[in-house]
C-alpha cells in the first residue's frame, strides 16, 4: 500500500469556514485551552507547600509561552500555554521540570486523526 507523504491542507481562513466548522474549532481551542490551564493549576496546587528560604513559592505560574498552532482533525488550533518556574531546578539535578501530559513540548500534530491517501479517515482510524 502506497504511503501519502503529502501534508493535510485545511482552509485556514475563518471567513471560508461554516458555521458548523467555526463552532466545532472555536470549541475544541476552549476546552484544549481549559484542559491545559487545569493541568498546571493542579501541578501548582501539588507544589503549593514547597517554599525557599524566604517563604516564597518554589513552584509558580509565570506568564506564558508564545502562541502555536495544533494540527488536529478539525483543522489548526492556536493555544497558548503557561509557562511552569520550577526554582528547585536550580539546586537539585534529579527534579522533572514539568511537562504537559496533554500537549507535549514539540507536538505539533494530532497524530490519533491520520488520513488516508483520499484525504479522509479511514477505516482503520475510525476503530481505533
Amino acid at each position: 500500500m502506497k504511503k501519502s507523504t503529502q501534508e493535510s491542507s485545511f482552509c485556514t481562513d475563518p471567513e471560508h469556514w461554516s458555521v458548523l466548522e467555526q463552532i466545532a474549532r472555536e470549541g475544541a481551542r476552549r476546552l484544549l485551552q481549559l484542559a491545559l490551564e487545569n493541568e498546571v493549576n493542579e501541578y501548582l496546587e501539588a507544589h503549593k507547600d514547597l517554599k525557599d528560604e524566604q517563604g516564597r513559592r518554589v513552584v509558580v505560574k509565570n506568564g506564558y509561552h508564545p502562541q502555536r498552532d495544533l494540527i488536529s482533525g478539525l483543522g489548526p488550533l492556536t493555544i497558548q500555554q503557561s509557562r511552569v518556574d520550577d526554582r528547585r531546578l536550580n539546586n537539585y539535578s534529579d527534579t522533572e521540570r514539568f511537562s504537559s501530559k496533554i500537549l507535549p513540548r514539540y507536538l505539533k500534530k494530532d497524530t490519533k486523526h491520520r488520513q488516508s491517501d483520499s484525504g479522509s479517515l479511514s477505516e482503520r482510524d475510525i476503530h481505533k
